[in-house]
């Protein structure tokens, strides 16, 4: 599948998150915000299940098929068809040729069966994502309506914003971390095991964050620890109940380990000048997710430079209350809101 994609995706889409329900004292929570009321803000949001009417389209009556698709999905199909389901961009003329080509081998309807076995209803989900998208709307101002799109996508995307109103979610991608057709080359352990039904909204939000934060505000390991730790402390916000532990998908034991070590991680972000290096390989393996650290013991988990920017944004809206969200979202000045955290953990 062709990963450069021209309408939004969150980053590291398969890498979600879990359970929003604090069950142990070993997770620490984002409990130190009251929680807004958020009963007069409408969720309005809309469930469209595009893999069930996809899989009973009328193969014999092709045209009113598609212009029905057209219809429900409009902006969704050419996304779906051409850039999820596709090795290389499908030209916008031949996307209904290709959509039945696909419909017609019928190669999809095994993955879908396993799908629909796992996922024959959504409410639950919807259930809890409407009260994360009330909190998403009390502090961001987005009042746009919106339409989530569930489908298959073959092992390619995991969740997606599409366009101002169209949220997606592949839902092959959230099977269970013993999903038998999860390639253990393509789907380590340590990814896999966030492969589960109880990552969709929390995904879903993470998504939503990468999208309203934008794209990092330069190519240092700074801009992008920053751009990362506001997509997290959006969700401190939006998901008050999820353990800090899931949301950047440790482990108890990496999270400890990060909570421990705070003061060893900078120390060593310092000291080999990473914080402004701009080599794109170094930056993913202490950004990105990954069994350990680079040059750091073996302990230490992945997205070190992710949960220390984290932690920067939480120092820095300690600081400034008075900071609103959109207004965070929109500084680009890594550095000086590095400097106004005055984060010097110890």
């Amino acid at each position: 599948m062709n990963k450069d994609k021209p309408f939004k995706l969150s980053r590291f889409l398969i890498y979600v998150l879990c359970s929003t329900i604090c069950l142990s004292l070993v997770y620490s929570c984002s409990d130190d915000k009251p929680v807004p009321d958020t009963d007069h803000i409408n969720a309005d949001i809309k469930l469209l299940r595009f893999e069930q009417d996809y899989r009973n389209v009328n193969l014999e009556n092709w045209d009113e098929s598609w212009a029905n698709l057209e219809k429900k999905y409009p902006g969704f199909l050419q996304v779906y068809f051409s850039r999820i389901m596709a090795d290389i961009p499908v030209p916008e003329d031949s996307i209904k040729s290709y959509a039945y080509e696909i419909a017609e081998q019928q190669f999809l309807n095994p993955l879908h069966d396993s799908v629909m076995l796992i996922f024959p209803d959504l409410k639950p989900y919807m259930d809890e994502l409407e009260p994360a998208l009330k909190l998403y709307r009390h502090y961001t101002g987005d009042n746009q309506p919106k339409v989530l799109v569930s489908f298959i996508s073959e092992f390619g995307v995991g969740a997606a914003t599409i366009g101002n109103d169209t949220l997606g979610i592949g839902l092959d991608m959230f099977m269970g971390s013993e999903f038998s057709a999860y390639d253990p080359n393509l789907f380590p352990a340590f990814i896999s095991r966030h492969m589960r039904p109880d990552k969709i909204v929390p995904n879903l939000i993470k998504a939503m964050g990468y999208d309203l934060v934008g794209e990092p505000s330069g190519i240092r390991m700074l801009d992008v620890m920053i751009q990362q730790g506001k997509v997290l402390y959006l969700m401190d916000l939006v998901l008050p109940a999820t353990p800090d532990s899931v949301k950047i998908d440790y482990t108890t034991e990496q999270w400890q380990w990060v909570e421990d070590n705070e003061t060893q991680i900078w120390s060593h972000f310092l000291s080999q000048e990473l914080l402004y290096n701009t080599n794109r390989q170094d930056i993913q393996k202490l950004i990105g997710p990954s069994p350990n650290a680079p040059n750091m013991p073996a302990e230490a988990p992945g997205q070190t430079a992710t949960w220390t920017g984290w932690q920067i944004i939480r120092r820095y809206m300690e600081k400034h209350p008075e900071i609103t969200i959109p207004e965070l979202m929109a500084d680009k000045d890594a550095q000086a809101i590095l400097e106004k955290s005055k984060y010097r953990p110890r």
